[in-house]
């Protein structure tokens, strides 16, 4: 909740803090206390003949005028809303593997990502001023962060995205997905924060840096998964956006790899119990 209020959705989605406030209090939300734009977001099958417009025109939550004034309708069953974050989610619908007993990431390794993120996302200004304001940064090495961050920056996806008219890097998000459990009509509010964000008419990028190489292909996989949702997330807050290009960008040897189909993380996320969900 503290960083939705300090982020750019202050701006972008007032409602996201009325909601987050109640849930806050009391723990569990309501599908009322949802706005009524978020109440809808469908996985669209291949096979199926409607278009994705006529998909949000029936569901948008925007009701057709009417000439007399409807009766309040009786309340409806109680609709639990779990907020979560897409890291945890796409680490739910893909299970990375168990490290041995007290093995992490090095504290070194954790900051030298922090470290290479915060180049990327200010990118225009001097990288000792930029490094000069994060803790621990003084024991990188500062030749080889400012070598990364340009090869990166020099990477065909990058590059076509910073093209783009309308670029947001750190770009927060809220996704509400409308029952998607098999055991339960619980809805999850995923929310998240795109690296590199870019549009331009109908076409939208995102580029998601990630640290170091190439990882396991079970680790892949959850960061595809993570990806995927960001591509749910540009179709349902942009409405008029038909071409989205998504791409993950190691940062030690400039890789790409795209996300896993809309179709597949509908599938996995079906796949989860709400008591797997609650447990996170």
């Amino acid at each position: 909740v503290k960083f939705i209020k300090n982020s750019f959705l202050d701006l972008a989605v007032p409602e996201l803090k009325t909601v987050l406030s109640k849930q806050e209090e009391s723990g569990v939300l309501s599908i009322e206390d949802i706005p009524v734009n978020w109440r809808r977001y469908e996985s669209l099958p291949a096979s199926s003949p409607r278009s994705r417009a006529e998909i949000r025109t029936a569901h948008g939550g925007i009701e057709p005028p009417s000439a007399t004034p409807k009766a309040k309708d009786a309340p409806g069953p109680f609709v639990r809303t779990k907020v979560i974050s897409a890291t945890v989610l796409s680490g739910l619908v893909a299970p990375r593997p168990q490290q041995p007993a007290g093995a992490s990431e090095s504290a070194t390794g954790l900051a030298y990502g922090s470290a290479l993120h915060a180049l990327l996302e200010y990118r225009h200004a001097a990288a000792r001023d930029v490094l000069s304001t994060l803790p621990g940064a003084e024991l990188l090495n500062e030749r080889q962060l400012i070598a990364d961050r340009d090869r990166i920056l020099a990477h065909p996806a990058v590059v076509a995205a910073l093209a783009m008219p309308a670029v947001q890097p750190e770009w927060p998000f809220a996704l509400l997905l409308t029952s998607p459990l098999a055991d339960s009509n619980a809805n999850l509010l995923v929310r998240g924060k795109a690296d590199l964000f870019a549009v331009d008419g109908s076409c939208a990028r995102i580029v998601d840096y990630k640290s170091g190489a190439m990882p396991s292909p079970e680790l892949l996989c959850a960061y595809r998964a993570q990806l995927a949702l960001y591509v749910c997330a540009v179709k349902n807050a942009y409405r008029d956006v038909s071409d989205v290009s998504a791409s993950l960008v190691f940062t030690s040897t400039a890789e790409i790899v795209g996300p896993l189909s809309e179709t597949e993380l509908m599938k996995r996320i079906r796949k989860l119990s709400y008591k797997d969900v609650v447990a996170e």
